[in-house]
């Protein structure tokens, strides 16, 4: 089955220990329907996958598992440099198989092959490369604790590729 190419925009705000970070960027994901559940797969950033029973909910619980390892990165990092470093890392994190999959994806799709997921998101078409545009600022130095991270979950902000 022809996974379903994506691009997704992440932005969060991340506290560490004596640091808060803002970390933005536009991600990549595969998703297909997999063992009877939907799946979706970082390519950037890699090593991340997680089901849902529709695109919305597989999109929700991945970007609840992303920002779970951007707090866990936060709570290891001694200081605001330490973690950009590892969030960077992470990031760029991928294999050559998930890219050439994405890419081969994104191919089909602009040659006129939909893939055969139903979305139940309205999906906008990116037509161009967009670049990741992956930044991780510090906002302010302030004395607060990893223990401030909380989720606040927001509306998907996919684009099929």
């Amino acid at each position: 089955m022809q996974p379903v190419p994506l691009y997704f925009h992440f932005e969060q705000a991340v506290f560490g220990r004596g640091f808060v970070a803002d970390i933005r960027f536009l991600g990549r994901a595969t998703c297909r329907r997999e063992f009877g559940s939907i799946w979706m797969y970082g390519v950037n950033p890699g090593a991340l996958a997680e089901e849902g029973g529709t695109m919305q909910s597989a999109y929700a619980n991945f970007r609840n598992a992303l920002v779970g390892v951007f707090f866990d990165l936060a709570e290891e990092a001694d200081g605001f440099d330490a973690f950009r470093a590892a969030a960077r890392s992470f990031f760029e994190a991928t294999d050559d198989e998930s890219v050439r999959e994405w890419v081969e994806a994104r191919e089909a799709v602009r040659a006129g092959h939909e893939p055969e997921l139903d979305s139940d998101l309205d999906l906008r078409r990116e037509t161009g490369e967009p670049d990741s545009g992956f930044t991780v600022v510090e906002v302010h130095p302030a004395e607060v604790v990893p223990e401030l991270n909380h989720f606040v979950p927001n509306q998907p902000n996919l684009l099929a590729a």
